[in-house]
């Protein structure tokens, strides 16, 4: 099984690698290089998209099990976060997330 540490060996060779391990805060996740592939280019997609709708600085900040979370700021300086679900939920967590969203709107930070 190869880690990222061990990838740069692997770089002349790039039929070589057949899964690594991602590490996460909580766990860890074994991806076949083609779902790692299709991940960094759904990451890129969701950048691009949300940078051409004017945001700026966007990042990937987190991922779990309900989807991910990008960071970006607007033109008027105002930092957000914008959550991506996972198409495959059940409806009651979509649900959640959406109320959960909601009520974050209504908080003021300092």
């Amino acid at each position: 099984m190869t880690t990222l540490s061990d990838t740069h060996d692997l770089l002349a060779h790039p039929q070589d690698i057949g899964h690594f391990y991602i590490p996460e805060d909580q766990s860890i996740y074994l991806l076949s290089s083609k779902d790692a592939k299709k991940l960094k280019d759904w990451i890129e997609l969701c950048i691009e998209e949300l940078t051409r709708l004017g945001y700026q600085q966007v990042e990937l900040i987190g991922k779990g099990a309900f989807g991910f979370a990008f960071a970006g700021v607007t033109a008027q300086n105002q930092a957000l976060v914008f959550k991506f679900t996972r198409i495959n939920l059940p409806q009651s967590v979509h649900d959640k997330l959406a109320e959960e969203a909601h009520m974050l709107g209504q908080l003021s930070h300092p």
